[in-house]
């Protein structure tokens, strides 16, 4: 079992981004769901895919990834998972953009910067809600 306190979290500030964002196959063209995040085990050394389903949160070793491309994570994945549907990615996709919005509030109390307008249906990138770029 994995101990919390040993565990780390790490997020993409724009969705989609590099990991997050994207939808995760399995090897055979089936959804599995939404990347939401990589864990790092620092006790186990460990790194984690975590992906967001219909009704469930799978962790998936790194090294279990096969491909990555553009629009999709392509994984091998030996449990048993509930199909998702394209609207059930599309839901996923709006609450990872909320949970963005969300840390960039926060930041945005914490430093005094001002955030732009946000449209939570279309892309998210934290550096443009702060005019950085």
């Amino acid at each position: 079992m994995m101990s919390v306190k040993n565990t780390i979290k790490l997020l993409e500030l724009s969705i989609p981004g590099i990991l997050v964002g994207k939808e995760v196959i399995d090897k055979n063209s089936a959804r599995v769901g939404v990347c939401s995040g990589v864990i790092l085990d620092i006790e186990r050394k460990a790194l984690f895919l975590l992906v967001v389903g219909k009704n469930y949160l799978l962790k998936i070793p790194f090294m279990k990834v096969l491909d990555i491309d553009e629009k999709f994570i392509k994984v091998d994945v030996k449990v048993a998972y509930e199909n998702v549907s394209s609207g059930d990615i599309n839901n996923i996709l709006t609450l990872l953009r909320l949970e963005i919005l969300l840390l960039a509030k926060m930041m945005s109390l914490n430093t005094g910067r001002k955030l732009r307008n946000i449209n939570v249906l279309g892309a998210i990138d934290m550096a443009r809600l702060f005019n950085l770029v």
